[in-house]
């Protein structure tokens, strides 16, 4: 539509993997109101490089997610540094 390729106005980034500096596996966050519930349940994920970015509409589990992890709230995972 506009006369040239899409990949040339967005380029895959070209660029290695960095090393896994910590790894974090099922992650689950309770909620401290209601024992049974869980807000954030079976969650995964590796940090590769120093910045890690958190993203997610309202009432997806961001907030919830970073206070498990920081310990602000009860939740149960694996770390592995």
């Amino acid at each position: 539509m506009v006369g040239r390729e899409v990949g040339d106005i967005f380029p895959k980034p070209d660029h290695a993997r960095g090393k896994v500096v910590m790894e974090l596996r099922g992650v689950s966050v309770g909620d401290p109101n209601l024992p049974q519930k869980k807000l954030v349940d079976n969650v995964s994920f590796s940090f590769e490089r120093r910045v890690l970015g958190i993203a997610g509409l309202m009432g997806a589990g961001r907030s919830e997610l970073l206070m498990g992890f920081l310990a602000r709230t009860q939740a149960a995972f694996q770390a592995t540094f």
